[in-house]
Order: structure tokens, then sequence, then C-alpha cells
């Protein structure tokens, strides 16, 4: 079979087939001496397409959440905050070591105990026992 002479570009496409489908194609491929993508094309039409099987949803369906903690919004967005900073602090100090930089340990220690405190204080404000 010969390469396509059109305009329009083709574009790969990636697709999941039963075995036998697939010892079939490359069995015919190689037969009659062409390509994969010739064989596939050649047999390809929108008219005959179905399912193979009811197709399963790859998303769970979102549910109702129910109420998760007594405490006030803000206090919940604060501590959110600081576990995304934490979060960042930790991935950042995790690739400057595997880079070979070295840490002062000490200083670190210091950052967390402010932030220990912090967590505590926003704790006493919102009458929250932490």
């Amino acid at each position: 079979m010969s390469r396509s002479t059109s305009t329009d570009p083709l574009v790969p496409f990636a697709v999941r087939i039963p075995s036998s489908l697939n010892s079939a194609i490359r069995d015919k491929a190689e037969r009659s001496g062409a390509t994969l993508a010739d064989v596939l094309r050649a047999h390809l039409t929108l008219e005959q397409a179905k399912p193979l099987a009811v197709p399963k949803p790859r998303r769970r369906q979102p549910q109702e959440l129910g109420k998760v903690s007594n405490d006030p919004p803000e206090l919940l967005r604060q501590m959110s905050r600081i576990g995304l900073n934490l979060s960042e602090i930790a991935r950042t100090a995790s690739a400057a070591r595997k880079a070979g930089q070295q840490f002062d340990d000490i200083k670190i220690l210091a950052v967390l105990s402010s932030i220990d405190l912090e967590i505590k204080r926003l704790g006493v404000v919102a009458g929250v026992k932490l």
C-alpha cells in the first residue's frame, strides 16, 4: 500500500484491541507486505463502529459531602494554606537535597517551630483545642 498523499496530516491514535484482533492485523500486514497502520487505515470505517462492551466510568460520581468539621471556615482555610505551604517546603527541600545542596537544619527547625506556634495561635483565636 502506498502512503497517503492527502494534505490532511496523519496524527497518532492509540487504541486497545483484543489480542486475537491484534494477531490477525499483524498477520495480514506481514502477508501483504504493508505496515500495521496501512492495514488499519484500509479497514477502518465509521459506519461499522460499535462498542465491544459497556464502557466503565473512569471517574467516581461526585458525592454530596457532609459537614466535616464544626471548626470555623476561616480557621480551616488558614490550616489548609499552612498545610499546602508545608508540602511545598518539603518538596523544595527534598529536591534541593537530591541535587546535593546543604541545609542548616537548625534554621529549618526554627521555621517549623514558628509554624507550629502559628497553628496553635490560630486554634486559640478560633477557640479550638489543638
